[in-house]
């Protein structure tokens, strides 16, 4: 996949907690999500955010996407 813009990233581990435990709960289930937001969301991952840029005439999909990086 090929992305293009700016975007940020962080190493904050409150941010990094959050982002793996909200995928973790997507993925693995409610049950497991602490488990493993808190194995997954360690020092030296980050989350980059890339704001999205409106596409189209309508400028629909305005906003912003987060992910983790491990």
């Amino acid at each position: 996949m090929v992305v293009e813009g700016a975007a940020e990233f962080t190493e904050d581990l409150a941010d990094v907690r959050d982002w793996t435990t909200r995928t973790a709960a997507r993925y693995m289930g409610e049950d497991r999500a602490e488990e493993f937001g808190a194995r997954n969301g360690v020092p030296g991952a980050l989350v980059v955010r890339k704001r999205r840029r409106p596409c189209g005439p309508s400028g629909a999909r305005a906003g912003s996407e987060s992910t983790t990086v491990t």
